[in-house]
């Protein structure tokens, strides 16, 4: 199945992505072992996913999810190499790796930001399956990028506390032999 399920997720400061996962409703053909993913920028044609920035295909666990009304639904996740993100807003695309994925992914708590693709992330349209939101999670950590501003003040902070200690080093040496 060449089907890739994107949501929008929006990031207020800079973090850096560890994980990702999303819930689906299990049926009895279950799902592969592993994902394709994909981190793309929202750079693309009218606000869908655009330029590729991280991708690759991980070992998938899974656990119990949310029981729906009739069904069971199962929480998937998987570990991706550390992607340090700016703040902004991107996509998390999950390709379909079985035909149950490509028809049962859940809705999202979201209420829109979902996007398509049936041609490998080629191209892409509003909605998945209908939905217009998908069931997608990222974890990581946030870490702070100090301004440009603050690393020069940082620098010359440094220089000035390694010019201090030279100086105290030397007078000390200088005491010595006198």
């Amino acid at each position: 199945v060449n089907t890739f399920a994107a949501q929008l997720f929006t990031l207020a400061q800079a973090a850096t992505v560890t994980g990702a996962g999303f819930n689906a409703i299990l049926l009895s053909e279950g799902f592969a072992p592993s994902a394709n993913w994909r981190i793309l920028d929202n750079d693309g044609v009218g606000g869908l996913p655009g330029s590729l920035l991280a991708s690759g295909n991980a070992s998938v666990t899974n656990a119990a999810g949310p029981v729906g009304a009739s069904f069971a639904t199962t929480n998937y996740s998987f570990a991706i190499p550390a992607t340090l993100l700016a703040a902004g807003d991107y996509y998390l695309a999950i390709q379909a790796v079985t035909t149950n994925f490509d028809d049962y992914l859940s809705r999202g708590v979201a209420a829109s930001g979902a996007a398509q693709s049936d041609d490998g992330g080629a191209n892409w349209a509003f909605n998945y399956q209908g939905l217009p939101s998908v069931a997608v999670s990222l974890t990581g950590e946030l870490t702070g990028v100090p301004e440009p501003a603050s690393l020069v003040l940082f620098g010359f902070g440094l220089a000035g506390l390694a010019a201090a200690r030279a100086k105290r080093q030397s007078s000390a040496i200088m005491r010595r032999h006198v």
